[in-house]
């Protein structure tokens, strides 16, 4: 927990830091965000925050810089203090009104243009078809090794999903598992799916078909991950113009729908991935 002159120390540490991309002296801290401490009380606290983990000393002669767990800080924070602003909360109702009009119109493409226009960031819409919930799932015999998982959504679309078992199963033991499985899911989230089925006990002689289950189930729902539509691009080139071996990766990936398989869209919220926990080719960027 920092305390509150550590924080503000910290926070305009990686605000000047992301704007300008250099190190930062205590003495400039002091006279750009107009801090009423002295110099080497500044100096002692960014101690305090290098001791932490937070910031980083790049020479020895050099200021400091903020760490990837400062700028994770950094985000967390700012995203906490836009929750709590009233005037943040009527943003948020004209922004959602403006997103479900564009929504309903069923072109990805206008929200993809209309959050880069806001963000002037390079943007990239993923849409999730797996909002349904699931009113039953059946697993139907084909062959001793081979079964077919039947799922019945509430928007009354069936999933139909062929699994191997792998060993030989009667048909006894695929009731008894049919049975059981549907106590556990009905009326769940289809999203949910596979971690129940992961999180189920079953008799040993049912383990193969059930982690063969989830395994199936993980690569057909992220099979219905779609990408829809993607915009300014043109917002990263003149930052990024002396590293174009980046750019022609990120626009070879926006271009042939590949971002979706490097980046988890399940994830809700704010996320902050640095450039190689992506993918090892944008190492240079977050």
């Amino acid at each position: 927990m920092l305390s509150e002159r550590l924080e503000l120390i910290l926070m305009s540490i990686v605000d000047d830091f992301l704007n300008h991309m250099t190190p930062l002296s205590s003495n400039y801290l002091i006279e750009a965000y107009d801090l009423d401490v002295s110099p080497a009380t500044v100096r002692n606290e960014m101690a305090k925050l290098e001791n932490l983990g937070l910031l980083n000393k790049p020479h020895t002669s050099a200021g400091r810089v903020p760490t990837r767990e400062a700028v994770r800080f950094y985000v967390k924070r700012l995203n906490q203090q836009f929750k709590d602003s009233q005037d943040t909360l009527e943003s948020n109702e004209q922004l959602g009104e403006t997103m479900t009009k564009l929504l309903n119109t069923g072109d990805m493409q206008q929200v993809a243009n209309y959050i880069s226009g806001i963000t002037k960031q390079l943007t990239q819409v993923f849409l999730l078809n797996q909002d349904d919930d699931i009113r039953g799932l059946y697993v139907t015999y084909l062959t001793p090794k081979l079964v077919l998982a039947v799922i019945v959504l509430s928007s009354k679309k069936v999933l139909k999903i062929p699994v191997e078992c792998n060993i030989e199963l009667s048909l006894g033991d695929i009731e008894q598992y049919t049975s059981y499985i549907n106590q556990m899911v009905i009326n769940k989230p289809l999203t949910d799916l596979p971690k129940i089925i992961n999180e189920m006990k079953v008799p040993k002689v049912l383990f193969t078909l059930k982690n063969n289950l989830y395994n199936a189930l993980e690569n057909h729902l992220a099979s219905l991950t779609i990408t829809n539509g993607s915009a300014g691009f043109d917002h990263i080139i003149e930052s990024m113009v002396g590293d174009v071996d980046t750019l022609q990766n990120l626009y070879s990936d926006v271009q042939n729908q590949r971002l979706e398989k490097l980046i988890d869209a399940n994830n809700d919220g704010v996320n902050v991935f640095f450039g190689e926990e992506i993918d090892e080719k944008y190492r240079s960027i977050s």
